[in-house]
């Protein structure tokens, strides 16, 4: 038998919209709310570091069981996030989060 690699599936679209809709959501803090600096980060330069996504994800409440990574390839695919390489490390950049 051969090898697979496992990978994970979601088959209710509502679930996915709504934690797609946490990582968008940022665009609509006030101004005036305290934000960490992940989030005041990600809010200003619609940057999100891979290596920062779980901790970013968590802050948005995105729920722990979806692999932060293959949420970040679903914004890809379906148009709302890009892929970039900057200083030889993966950012996901999502310009619906930035400020006006």
């Amino acid at each position: 038998m051969g090898r697979y690699k496992q990978q994970w599936v979601c088959t209710d679209a509502t679930y996915l919209y709504k934690e797609m809709s946490k990582v968008l959501s940022v665009q609509y803090f006030p101004s005036d709310t305290p934000l960490s600096a992940e989030l005041r980060n990600f809010k200003e330069t619609g940057e999100i570091p891979e290596a920062k996504s779980e901790a970013l994800f968590r802050l948005l409440g995105v729920d722990a069981d979806i692999p932060r990574r293959w949420l970040l390839e679903v914004l890809v695919h379906v148009g709302i996030a890009a892929k970039v390489s900057k200083e030889e490390k993966i950012h996901y950049f999502i310009p619906v989060t930035l400020p006006e």
